[in-house]
C-alpha cells in the first residue's frame, strides 16, 4: 500500500524509527527522534477534539494513550509519526508548536475528522504563551 501527504510518498508497511526504510523519509536531513513531539497551541488541540463526532470523543482517551510515545521522524519543521503500518501523521510546527489544525494532516480514509489528529495532538504537550510579536506559520 502506498499512501501520499503532500509531495513525498510514504511506503506502507514500515518499520518506525529507521530513515531510509520503508515508511520513512529518506532526505538526509530527516531526524528520528524518541523525544518529545512538537508542542500544541491549546486553541488547536480544543479546535481538533471539538471536530470530532461523538462516537469518537467516546474514544480519545484509549486512542491518545496508544500513539503517545511513538517515535517520531523530523525534517525541518515537520514531525512524521507512524501510527500503524497504514496510517502516518504529519505535524508542520515552526519553531517547534503546532498553531493550527491545518497544520496537522493524517493519512488515514476519515482524515481529517478522525481521532488520530485529536489522538496525537491530546498526547502532545501543551505550548506555553508565546511572547508578544512572536511568528505565527
Amino acid at each position: 500500500m502506498t499512501e501520499r501527504l503532500d509531495e513525498q510518498t510514504v511506503e506502507q508497511p514500515g518499520t518506525v524509527g529507521q530513515p531510509g526504510t520503508a515508511g520513512q523519509p529518506t532526505d538526509p536531513r530527516a531526524e528520528t527522534t524518541d523525544g518529545p513531539w512538537p508542542s500544541v497551541r491549546p486553541e488547536v488541540v480544543a479546535e481538533v477534539v471539538a471536530a470530532l463526532s461523538p462516537r469518537l470523543q467516546k474514544r480519545l482517551d484509549g486512542a491518545a494513550a496508544k500513539v503517545a510515545g511513538r517515535p517520531a521522524v523530523r525534517t525541518g519543521d515537520e514531525w512524521r509519526i507512524l501510527l500503524d503500518d497504514e496510517v502516518a501523521l504529519v505535524l508542520h510546527a515552526p519553531g517547534g508548536v503546532v498553531r493550527a489544525a491545518d497544520a496537522v494532516r493524517c493519512g488515514c480514509l476519515l482524515a481529517p475528522a478522525c481521532v488520530h489528529r485529536a489522538a496525537v495532538l491530546s498526547a502532545a504537550r501543551l505550548a506555553t504563551d508565546e511572547p508578544e510579536g512572536a511568528a505565527e506559520a
